[in-house]
């Protein structure tokens, strides 16, 4: 008899709460785009106080001239399906281009900004347009396995296909800086290109990243890398045609999408932004870092102003020395442990003051009365710690949660919540027998996790977006 498949996980946990480079976040919340609509945003690019929001919303052109009360002024929501998503976009001083994968390139005129108009949606067969830039008259798209593809904008702003470069490996986004073009090209690394003759590009080198390239900016002449769960790459094109690798920082989170400003690496890492010091390229240092609401997609910044796109926000930060309190924790889930029935165990959760004046915590609930938490309240000094009690009692033992809500006079996050649980035995453990399933794939075929009785099955859960 065969044996069971059992469940297998590999569990890699790291602690990072006292091991920044600065024990500050050195940001502080400014204001906050509430769009009351559905917008699922995803990157932004500013421009003299205006602030352009790209997602499932198409193009929201901001106001933020009052950092403290962003305003929107117009938008262009792209017709037909709903869940058409503008990824990232190229600006320009009156059209700008949405790049929406499958769904084609979309030009819109903002000349009148509250009254953004679609000019023209272009469509290229099995070509995604990802990210682009518009450069000395044309405009180069990131278009992942199909390369990057290249257009003329007319004076109307309309595009004419010149070219295409198709020696690619996942093209997802570029910067075309005087005659070069720098390529973030996934697994493939950084590939530069020659762009002298703008229509017909010609191979100059590449350089093999930490991980796959999936964002780059410029530092003078380094080239400062998103290599996805791998953090940062810092790489010399000082000389374009042997690139050098200097250094990789790897933070926390995935970082897929950056920019630089000043010295400074500003990287969306999807629950969090972090500021990265690359001054020095060969030791990069964190300078700051902020978790934001919902997830850090994309992001702009000038002059130490960090404009995020945070999925269901678009929220602004400003970097420096701040005075505001500003509370952390580390995690969004805590397993308190195991309890026979009406025996109480007990465990600690620490909440850290990262910012600069006192940490007032009014209230600790729980939304379940077997968690109890002491105390509920205290006050916290700037850079210091503080643990609290947290408490389980049940009749049975069965598998329960509580949603543990932490309210503060944190100016930007006046209620910080995780998920505490307990008698995990209600779940899966490691080498538990895995529950048989069916499923359609994408052959249309159905398979059975019992069909793959006696090997190796890994499961890969992942989003379109």
């Amino acid at each position: 008899m065969k044996a069971p498949i059992r469940i297998l996980m590999s569990i890699v946990c790291v602690m990072f709460l006292h091991s920044f480079a600065v024990s500050s976040d050195n940001m502080d919340h400014l204001g906050t785009f509430d769009p009351n609509f559905f917008a699922e945003l995803t990157d932004c690019e500013y421009r003299s106080d205006t602030l352009f929001v790209m997602g499932v919303s198409g193009f929201n052109i901001v106001d933020v001239h009052d950092l403290e009360n962003p305003e929107l002024i117009g938008r262009y929501t792209p017709p037909g399906h709903p869940y058409t998503r503008f990824y990232h976009a190229a600006v320009g001083e009156r059209t700008a281009y949405g790049f929406a994968r499958d769904d084609g390139i979309f030009v819109v005129d903002f000349s009148i900004p509250s009254q953004p108009q679609l000019v023209e949606t272009y469509f290229q067969d099995s070509t995604p347009p990802e990210d682009g830039q518009i450069h000395d008259g044309y405009l180069y798209v990131a278009t992942h396995s199909d390369g990057v593809q290249i257009f003329k904008v007319r004076d109307d702003g309309l595009l004419t296909w010149k070219n295409s470069y198709t020696d690619v490996e996942n093209a997802t986004a570029l910067k075309a800086i005087d005659n070069l073009l720098y390529v973030a090209d996934g697994a493939g690394g950084v590939l530069v290109l020659n762009i002298f003759d703008r229509i017909s590009p010609t191979f100059v080198s590449r350089i093999a990243t930490t991980s796959a390239a999936q964002d780059i900016d410029f530092n003078g002449d380094y080239g400062v890398v998103a290599v996805g769960a791998l953090g940062v790459d810092v790489i010399d094109f000082s000389d374009p045609f042997n690139p050098q690798f200097q250094s990789n920082y790897e933070g926390v989170g995935s970082a897929f999408n950056l920019t630089v400003d000043d010295n400074l690496a500003y990287v969306a890492r999807w629950d969090r932004v972090e500021i990265i010091d690359v001054a020095d390229p060969q030791n990069p240092v964190l300078a700051g870092w902020e978790d934001t609401p919902t997830r850090a997609m994309g992001l702009t910044a000038k002059d130490s102003i960090v404009y995020v796109a945070d999925w269901a926000f678009g929220e602004i930060y400003k970097f420096g020395e701040g005075n505001d309190q500003d509370i952390y924790i580390d995690y969004s889930f805590l397993n308190v442990g195991f309890a026979s029935p009406n025996e109480q165990i007990d465990t600690i959760f620490t909440v850290e003051n990262t910012g600069g004046n006192i940490l007032n915590i009014t209230e600790i609930s729980s939304s379940n009365p077997e968690f109890t938490v002491t105390p509920t309240s205290a006050h916290i000094p700037e850079d210091v710690s503080f643990d609290f009690g947290i408490s389980f009692m049940s009749p049975d033992s069965v598998y329960t949660t509580s949603d543990i809500s932490i309210h503060s006079d944190d100016p930007d996050e006046e209620i910080v919540r995780f998920r505490a649980s307990a008698n995990g035995s209600g779940l899966l453990e490691i080498g538990d027998p895995a529950p048989d399933f069916t499923y359609m794939a994408l052959d249309s075929m159905e398979y059975s996790l019992s069909d793959y009785l006696g090997k190796i099955v890994v499961l890969a859960f992942f989003a379109s977006w």
